[in-house]
């Protein structure tokens, strides 16, 4: 379903958003990336980096502040190191 997708790529690493869409925060659980580590970035549709979150190590999760954002789609990319993309889309919605 939308509100608690997830994608997983070929190394196991799992990037999953909830909820989504999301009015204010949404979690993000990046799962499975051992020892690979890598950054994780958040886009608006023009390609523009919002936010970015780099060290990422194992398993991580936190909240993402969207309330200064837009209502529209944006784009979460994970990158591991090991060269490795996943990317998920975010829909941004007004309170």
């Amino acid at each position: 379903s939308e509100r608690n997708a997830s994608l997983k790529d070929g190394h196991g690493v799992t990037l999953l958003v909830a909820p989504n869409p999301a009015t204010q925060k949404a979690q993000i659980t990046v799962s499975n990336l051992g020892e690979a580590g890598g950054v994780l970035t958040l886009f608006d549709m023009q390609g523009r980096a919002i936010t970015q979150y780099g060290n990422l190590a194992a398993d991580n999760t936190w909240l993402l502040d969207l309330e200064a954002l837009s209502s529209g789609v944006y784009l979460l990319a994970l990158r591991t190191d090991q060269g490795a993309m996943i990317t998920k889309r975010l829909v941004k919605r007004n309170n």
